[in-house]
């Protein structure tokens, strides 16, 4: 396999997958760390094989995509329209930073659909000068023991400005799940804007879940502390918000 990733061209056959018409079939049992790209623009689906553990750049494209029972997926990248749908232990990784100049609306939505499914979305945002962006994310708990972790961190320079919906809804028959979501922001400028809407919509008692979302500049005494350590006021600002990214780079294990 190539060392950086693979492009998958429509029509094309590879040994770890194969197409059908618009669908891509990740076969059953791939073991891979190298990403794999869909280069086609029209809507797509991937269906991800059971037992499989693999990796996928995507940027931009309208998509469904079927994650078998105990295959695990790390997502990467920034898609417009998706939707992703969970079977029996199946996972889904997601982790990205967003620049608005590549995307500036994205609509996911995540289906837990049988027992033990998995996912952990996180998302970075980086806006500056008049930048837009907005993402909508639906996360639905439809089995028992199924479990969610969303998170979207916003840095707002300039007249930037992020809208953030996120809806978690956890069904009657979805006991024993767990959901957390979280929105961390940091707005820079009197100019920049953010609205977030952080919901739980919870049918059931049996459950684990919280939510929240906070916005504010960057804290004076994080600041002081690192010029205490040496370091000017712009290069703490700067190694400061460098970390408030960190959680959403993947390492060679996807962690």
């Amino acid at each position: 396999m190539p060392s950086d990733k693979t492009i998958i061209a429509f029509g094309q056959d590879l040994s770890w997958g194969h197409w059908e018409h618009q669908t891509f079939y990740v076969h059953s049992g791939v073991q891979s760390s190298v990403p794999f790209e869909i280069n086609i623009e029209s809507p797509f689906e991937v269906y991800i094989g059971s037992e499989s553990n693999v990796r996928w750049l995507n940027q931009g494209g309208d998509f469904t995509c079927h994650i078998e029972g105990n295959a695990r997926l790390y997502h990467f990248g920034t898609p417009q329209n998706a939707h992703f749908i969970l079977d029996e232990r199946a996972t889904l990784i997601h982790k990205n930073v967003i620049q608005a100049t590549t995307c500036e609306a994205s609509d996911i939505q995540i289906d837990l659909n049988a027992t033990d499914a998995f996912v952990d979305w996180g998302d970075g945002v980086n806006l500056r000068q008049t930048e837009r962006y907005r993402q909508t994310l639906k996360i639905e708990h439809f089995a028992p023991r199924t479990h969610s972790k969303c998170c979207l961190k916003s840095i707002v320079h300039d007249s930037g400005s992020l809208n953030f919906i996120c809806d978690v809804f956890i069904h009657e028959n979805a006991k024993k799940s767990t959901a957390h979501q979280k929105n961390l922001n940091h707005v820079l400028s009197t100019q920049g804007h953010v609205t977030a809407l952080p919901r739980l919509h919870i049918f059931n008692k049996d459950i684990e879940a919280s939510h929240g979302t906070a916005t504010q500049p960057i804290s004076e005494d994080v600041l002081f502390y690192l010029q205490t350590r040496g370091l000017t006021r712009m290069q703490a600002e700067q190694l400061y918000l460098e970390s408030f990214f960190q959680d959403f780079y993947m390492d060679d294990d996807g962690q």
